[in-house]
């Protein structure tokens, strides 16, 4: 997210900034001065929790995609979309019981 200091400099990652300087902080840095600062841009979404990302995430870690925890929700849902395809069409469970697959999954965290 975007903020600026409100009345008094803040320091965040070891810089000054001052009134009305715009800096970029995480959900969890501004929560901890938010008293001290005015939000310019609240486009994080990637931090909010949004329980849809996460389910694609679930999801994605279910069928054993490959860097699922780094994709945006674009990218993951597409490769959802190709591997449950794929699976559909070899006619295999889809990744809920890893048992069913063989095993697949079991240890591989």
């Amino acid at each position: 997210m975007v903020v600026t200091p409100k009345q008094i400099p803040v320091r965040h990652n070891g810089k000054r900034f001052a009134p009305g300087e715009p800096f970029e902080i995480d959900r969890k840095g501004y929560e901890r001065i938010a008293s001290h600062l005015d939000i310019l841009d609240e486009d994080d979404e990637q931090e909010v929790a949004d329980p849809a990302l996460e389910a694609l995430r679930e999801r994605g870690k279910e069928l054993g995609i490959r860097g699922w925890h780094s994709m945006g929700p674009e990218k993951l849902a597409a490769a959802v979309a190709e591997k449950e395809a794929e699976l559909a069409a070899q006619g295999t469970p889809g990744g809920d019981d890893p048992a069913a697959q063989g095993g697949a999954g079991d240890g591989d965290q």
